[in-house]
């Protein structure tokens, strides 16, 4: 009897750690699984901004090559990151990019309006 109830335990113990081991993996593999995603934090879709330079800043998950209107973006090693673009006057789009280590991609579209000064104030760069 006593040799049954110590297979029993060893069985039962052995079961504990692959059930640890399998939903270890399984966790690990998610990001592997469901591809790269981007959340762009900074400006909000649809907003009219007065400065003629945006930052756009964000956070692309599982990413090997981040590109914003085709120009490659570095991120940290958590995927944060930000970029300094020149606005035209009216509408601009930008298509912020990210492929990960599969060639899996995920877009997302910007869209954001310069309107300039209200006041019709030219700025200069030449000193009077």
């Amino acid at each position: 009897m006593r040799n049954n109830a110590r297979k029993t335990f060893i069985y039962l113990i052995a079961l504990v750690a692959f059930i640890i081991i399998a939903g270890y993996a399984g966790l690990e593999a998610r990001n592997y699984l469901s591809g790269p995603s981007i959340v762009i934090e900074n400006p909000e879709n649809g907003v009219t901004l007065r400065e003629q330079f945006v930052e756009i800043r964000g956070r692309a998950e599982g990413a090997s090559l981040l590109t914003i209107n085709g120009a490659k973006v570095l991120a940290d090693a958590e995927g944060n990151f930000k970029q300094e673009l020149l606005l035209g006057l009216g509408y601009n789009v930008f298509e912020v990019k990210v492929l990960d280590r599969f060639n899996r991609e995920e877009k997302k579209l910007l869209e954001v309006v310069y309107k300039p000064n209200p006041s019709g104030e030219q700025i200069s760069l030449i000193n009077k």
